[in-house]
């Protein structure tokens, strides 16, 4: 069917629009959301390829001892994610704490030690470590 389009420039250019139509969507977007080129960085929507260049937080976040979520014990937040996959990020040290405190809620006991190491945006790095009971 598509034999005679495969290298026709017709071809070649609804292949292009294809993919260009959701990332010029994703690009109006994210300058509805106030983005600004070299004044304010894009806000992460959907279908943008671009959406890794906004700034997060990298933290890694332990409980010990391990919180216990039905069968699963989760020692640290990267045992929560798929193997292979990457690990979870998020935009704020706050929601780490949040994830943290949650743990604590749902399988931690009033004496689980939990571990916040951030490396934050500006090149500094934030530690936090508290007990279960002393969380948000």
């Amino acid at each position: 069917m598509f034999k005679n389009l495969d290298h026709s420039p017709l071809f070649i250019f609804l292949f292009i629009l294809f993919l260009a139509v959701p990332q010029l969507y994703a690009f109006a977007m994210q300058f509805a959301e106030g983005f600004v080129p070299f004044k304010n960085e894009p806000a992460r929507v959907h279908l943008s390829w671009d959406m890794f260049s906004t700034k997060i937080e990298r933290c890694t976040l332990t409980w010990s001892p391990p919180v216990t979520l039905g069968a699963e014990k989760l020692s640290s937040l990267r045992d929560a994610s798929l193997p292979l996959e990457w690990d979870l990020t998020f935009d704020h040290p706050a929601d780490y704490k949040y994830i943290a405190d949650m743990g604590c809620h749902l399988g931690g006991t009033p004496s689980t030690k939990v571990k916040l190491k951030c490396f934050l945006q500006q090149g500094k790095i934030f530690n936090d470590e508290f007990l279960c009971n002393q969380s948000l």
